[in-house]
């Protein structure tokens, strides 16, 4: 039916003596139409000249200014929204969507400093959400531990937000865990300068030692640069990687800790269920320690210091006479007004 109607309306232009579809009357309506397309003609010129002229103004700069910015925001609204999650999306912002799979996508980061969790490279969502309710409520290892649960990855990265980590870093940690059996392993933390985090390479807390020698407080140990992956009884929590078997065999973070020391826990217990515990001396971190815990400094000391107590009572407490387990308590207790003192 349609063609028969074109049919016939071409038709009666024929008859009527046009010779082209541009067919009216040859009086009013036909010069208004002719003025519109002159008219149109003008104003398109003129947008295509000003067009032009915004174009050749731009420098390189400004193209790179732009394109960083689009990057940032394309890959940020892909990153929060899709399915590879904030900490993808938030590495691809920053690599102008470059960095494709910059955390590995079997490796679940969950928890972080104060609680945060790091977020899940499997999914933003429930992991991130339960890690970071939990974290404010209870504290980092209960908020580590809940995040943990909430995501079936079979590795899983516990990440400090003020840790930055080159886009192939916890695929090579993963790939060192497993040769070393299923490993709990650590990297090798900086700070913005390149100094390297004593607490990245850690020795067991001997608190009678400390009694006897307050040198015994360092508990860094140096890197080892024959070694690959450093065994070490313990690393940083600023960033762990270990198999999630492994983490539910030694039943998660202990939350009775809030801030710090969870990390010690972690790491001595994994020793004692036979868990090699190590330091990754050739993927090297960033971590601007201390960023994410600035301006609280009561509350980080108090649970610093409530955390080396619980430390002491859980190994050490009770292979100690009561005099030492007396004296560790005064020691601790008097050392947290100091510590107040010294970081204010």
């Amino acid at each position: 039916m349609m063609k028969l109607v074109l049919a016939a309306a071409l038709a009666l232009g024929a008859n009527a003596g046009c010779d082209s579809l541009n067919c009216f009357d040859g009086a009013g309506l036909e010069a208004k139409y002719d003025e519109g397309v002159e008219r149109a003609a003008v104003v398109n010129g003129e947008h295509f000249a000003q067009g032009k002229a915004a174009g050749l103004a731009l420098t390189h700069t400004d193209g790179e200014r732009d394109g960083e910015r689009d990057g940032y925001d394309a890959g940020f609204s892909a990153g929060y929204h899709g399915a590879e999650g904030y900490a993808a999306g938030y590495a691809d912002a920053y690599d102008d969507g470059a960095t494709e799979g910059s955390f590995d996508p079997n490796a679940c980061a969950a928890g972080g400093a104060d609680g945060y969790a790091a977020g899940s490279s499997d999914g933003y969502g429930d992991a991130y959400s339960d890690g970071h309710a939990d974290g404010y409520s209870s504290g980092y290892a209960a908020g580590g531990s809940d995040g943990a649960a909430a995501c079936d990855a079979p590795w899983l990265a516990f990440l400090n937000p003020d840790c930055f980590l080159p886009p192939d870093a916890l695929v090579r940690l993963r790939a060192l865990a497993q040769a070393a059996g299923g490993a709990l392993v650590g990297a090798d933390l900086v700070d913005a300068d390149g100094r390297r985090d004593p607490a990245a390479r850690r020795r067991d807390p001997d608190f009678a030692a400390m009694l006897r020698d307050v040198r015994r407080a360092r508990l860094a140990i140096a890197p080892d640069p024959a070694q690959a992956l450093q065994p070490v009884p313990a690393i940083s929590g600023a960033l762990m990687l270990l198999p999630r078997a492994a983490f539910a065999r030694l039943g998660a973070f202990d939350p009775g800790y809030r801030l710090h020391v969870e990390d010690l826990d972690l790491c001595r217990r994994a020793r004692l269920a036979g868990i090699q515990v190590a330091c990754a001396n050739d993927v090297q971190v960033v971590h601007l320690r201390g960023v994410s815990s600035r301006g609280r400094r009561l509350f980080v000391e108090w649970h610093k210091h409530r955390g080396l107590w619980r430390y002491f009572r859980r190994f050490e407490a009770g292979v100690r006479p009561r005099w030492q387990r007396a004296a560790v308590a005064l020691a601790i207790w008097l050392h947290f007004p100091l510590a107040l003192l010294r970081r204010g």
